[in-house]
């Protein structure tokens, strides 16, 4: 499919010219719409997503190991600590769900991982703690596509 040059205007006012540029783009309704299979997507994923669940949880005990100070712990595994005066926060809940995450991925068990939002949220944080490393495409699949699905799940 080849772009359309249509129209180029010029508008001038008195402190600004602006160009606007118009090109048409034919409709091609002889193919489906690219729709996503999420389950491909997840099993394609499946071991970079790992990965970057484990990386946070190892930086999430380090930190724990590296404090100088708790400032706060309960019974549920909530803590509060600092390091050299920056504080910083262990929640077990969360890190447990980042264990229970790696175990539903690595089951390839999608819909018990799809519906449970809190290991959706530490695999979106895991992904943004480590963007770099993750791979732009897998197979088909891009990023962006991964973490769409993911905020769709999260949000649903």
């Amino acid at each position: 499919m080849k772009l359309i040059p249509s129209t180029t205007d010029v508008f001038i006012d008195r402190d600004l010219t602006s160009i606007q540029y118009t090109v048409s783009i034919p409709h091609k309704t002889d193919k489906k719409k690219n729709e996503i299979d999420i389950y491909t997507l997840l099993a394609a994923y499946t071991v970079p997503l790992i990965e970057v669940l484990e990386l946070r949880m190892k930086s999430c005990k380090n930190k724990l190991i590296q404090a100088n100070e708790i400032d706060y712990s309960d019974a549920e595994g909530y803590i509060e600590y600092s390091i050299n005066g920056e504080k910083g926060v262990f929640n077990a809940s969360s890190f447990n769900a980042m264990k229970d995450a790696v175990k539903a991925l690595s089951n390839h068990s999608w819909d018990e991982y799809l519906s449970n939002k809190l290991w959706i949220n530490q695999t979106l944080k895991a992904l943004f703690d480590a963007p770099l490393y993750m791979p732009r495409r897998v197979k088909e699949f891009t990023y962006n596509q991964l973490i769409s699905v993911l905020c769709n799940a999260a949000t649903n």
